[in-house]
């Protein structure tokens, strides 16, 4: 009875969270990813837990091309593809992900994420304390 509940409440979820996805798609198959997070911030928490992950769910909606409003990293951004790319050059992905509590897929899709956002914007600075 009560897994049935909890499977009742995860369709739920998950088509409205398709609803939603479809609201911020426009007629050429190009989804706002940002317009979406911003509106429905708690559907957009979800989406891995009903989808697996944002992709699948991209990918369930049929959507064609994504944008993403950003385009500036922010310094969380920055600083967590810093750690993560200078952290897997002494320990494993699996570490990390175990150390994390988070699957070895979701921490390589972060890195890759942040290294497409934030590499072309990368000047090279001398940092100095």
């Amino acid at each position: 009875m009560k897994e049935e509940l909890k499977q009742k409440r995860q369709e739920e979820g998950k088509a409205r969270a398709i609803k939603y996805l479809k609201e911020c798609m426009d007629e050429n198959g190009t989804l706002n990813i940002t317009k979406f997070r911003n509106m429905h911030r708690a559907e957009y928490s979800k989406l891995a837990t009903y989808f697996g992950s944002v992709d699948n769910a991209i990918a369930e909606i049929g959507a064609i091309k994504i944008t993403n409003q950003k385009t500036t990293p922010t310094l969380a951004q920055r600083l967590a593809y810093d750690y993560i790319k200078q952290e897997t050059e002494t320990r494993s992905v699996a570490d990390m992900a175990r150390q994390y509590g988070v699957s070895k897929p979701a921490l390589n899709q972060l890195y890759h994420t942040l290294r497409k956002f934030i590499e072309p914007h990368t000047i090279k600075q001398d940092v100095r304390s």
